[in-house]
């Protein structure tokens, strides 16, 4: 029998134990990279360099997140996720030795290598597990394991740094990551280890228009997601934040963006994933407008807020609509993934050549300009390709 035609309610038994690990794996990747280019600029680094760290690690992430979502569908997505986390923890334990920025460089890239095998492999986990016609909701789920360590990952990461300094922030990094990683060796198949293609699948990348579409709500998604946590952290710094409302700050965002990841989900499932998708691109161009307008005023905080609501509203919604296709499950996953990484090391080292060049505010400016840009290309793919939510909800009469 395919995954996702499991009779009854295993698959949420599936789900419920894939959400620890969601949880553990982005409470480690999310804490670490805010951390780091805080840990950099402490060091001496530059705008331009902390961006080049993040642009590091996305390029590499965006490199290998398809032949490493090809490699869990073929080892399994327990196998995957547990030396993705291995990897991943070992990165955090190196981060408090590194001085300089070759150090701090080379870790960058061995923390996107990481992320490349682990972002891929639990998403395509999540969307395996359930019927189709709950996959919005699996994907729900799977948005909002997540994003609650994005919620309070920052926020520990900023409290551990002002109480204890810099090594209890990464400490705090490597044992989330090594924690996933010995629940993802004590799953063993219940985890994931046996979801794997089903030998009945077409393969390949299935709908290649769903998938461009996703693909283009992806870029931005990753790329304002890059920007939050590399440039932003160090714009607020220099705003004379401290490092311990920085992470509130970002806590705020995370909050409002895990708080919309189920709803979204269900929206999608009733409504159609695309449309949900590009009502949250276009609430996030206003919100990175008005915070580059604030200037570091009293809408930093509402700014924050309603850009969490946007994004809660994208990710969830294209995740569904990359997964929904028919074709390998890991594969498309890992080239929405790629579309992502695009995001992840092109924000960051865009947005840090443009405060720079021109102000801190430009790069939020750019943030609105991407979303607008991902915007109109998703409504474009999406007119003339298959959003499988909605397929399926007229399928059933919802």
């Amino acid at each position: 029998m395919a995954i996702g035609e499991v009779p009854g309610e295993p698959w949420r038994r599936r789900l419920m134990l894939l959400c620890p690990l969601a949880f553990l794996g982005a409470l480690c990747y999310t804490t670490a990279r805010p951390t780091a280019s805080l840990y950099a600029r402490q060091l001496g680094l530059s705008y331009a360099q902390v961006g080049s760290l993040g642009f590091a690690m996305g390029l590499m992430q965006t490199l290998t997140a398809m032949p490493l979502g090809r490699l869990s569908d073929r080892i399994g997505k327990g196998p995957a996720i547990l030396i993705a986390l291995s990897a991943m923890s070992a990165s955090c334990a190196l981060l408090p030795l590194a001085g300089d920025y070759r150090a701090l460089l080379a870790i960058s890239i061995l923390l996107g290598l990481s992320g490349g095998g682990w972002w891929p492999s639990i998403a395509s986990a999540f969307g395996e597990a359930a019927p189709p016609r709950r996959r919005g909701f699996a994907m729900g789920l799977y948005s909002a394991s997540f994003g609650s360590a994005y919620a309070i990952g920052p926020f520990l990461g900023g409290l551990a740094i002002n109480l204890s300094g810099y090594p209890a922030a990464f400490a705090l990094c490597f044992a989330s990551g090594a924690s996933g990683a010995a629940i993802a060796a004590s799953l063993g198949g219940e985890g994931g280890r046996g979801v794997r293609a089903a030998p009945g699948s077409p393969g390949g990348l299935g709908d290649p228009r769903s998938l461009a579409a996703s693909c283009a709500g992806a870029y931005a998604n990753g790329a304002l997601m890059g920007f939050l946590f590399t440039i932003f952290p160090v714009y607020l710094k220099a705003l004379g934040f401290s490092e311990d409302r920085i992470g509130a700050i970002v806590m705020a965002f995370g909050i409002a963006r895990t708080a919309t990841f189920l709803k979204a989900g269900g929206l999608g499932d009733r409504h159609g994933h695309s449309a949900v998708a590009a009502s949250g691109l276009a609430l996030a161009a206003i919100a990175s407008a008005a915070m580059g307008a604030s200037g570091g005023g009293i809408c930093i905080w509402p700014s924050s807020i309603l850009l969490g609501l946007a994004l809660g509203m994208v990710f969830p919604s294209l995740t569904a609509m990359a997964a929904g296709g028919w074709g390998s499950g890991g594969l498309r996953m890992g080239a929405f993934e790629t579309a992502v990484g695009i995001g992840l090391f092109s924000g960051p080292l865009i947005g840090g050549h443009l405060a720079d060049a021109l102000a801190p505010e430009a790069s939020l400016y750019f943030c609105a300009l991407v979303s607008l840009a991902s915007l109109a290309a998703l409504s474009a793919l999406s007119r003339r390709g298959r959003d499988p939510g909605a397929a399926e909800a007229r399928g059933k009469g919802l």
